[in-house]
């Protein structure tokens, strides 16, 4: 059987890629690659976003298309604790009397004032 063939594809572009398995590093150009049946442990970053990891095993005769979407690093600023406990971290847009549209790592949230116990203003 032929080698497994690995590819992945990254949201957003420009991403540094990581790949290490049995037979040590391995360069990743941005194309698809042939690479020995095994274990492998891929490392994705870029500048301003949150890195990822991602372990997968590889037979012979695999053709494996690994997708990632790196989720941008926000320079939190405060804390919205709601009613159930939930935690969610991010930047503050807006605020009205009904609702507050937070920027999280996800994007905006609007969050109705009535589920919020506590907003916290968290030091850089």
């Amino acid at each position: 059987m032929p080698d497994p063939v690995l590819d992945i594809k990254i949201q957003p572009g420009g991403a540094l890629v990581e790949i290490s398995g049995n037979s040590g590093k391995i360069k990743y150009t941005g194309r698809a690659i042939s690479v020995q049946p095994g274990s492998y442990h891929i490392k994705i970053s870029k500048t301003g976003y949150l890195p990822q990891e991602i372990k997968l095993d590889l037979a012979a005769g695999d053709k494996h298309i690994q997708t990632a979407s790196l989720k941008k690093r926000l320079d939190v600023s405060q804390k919205i604790i709601l009613l159930d406990g939930t935690e969610i971290e991010g930047k503050i847009l807006k605020q009205d009397t009904d609702s507050v549209i937070i920027e999280t790592g996800d994007g905006e949230k609007k969050i109705s004032r009535a589920e919020i116990q506590d907003i916290k203003f968290l030091k850089k």
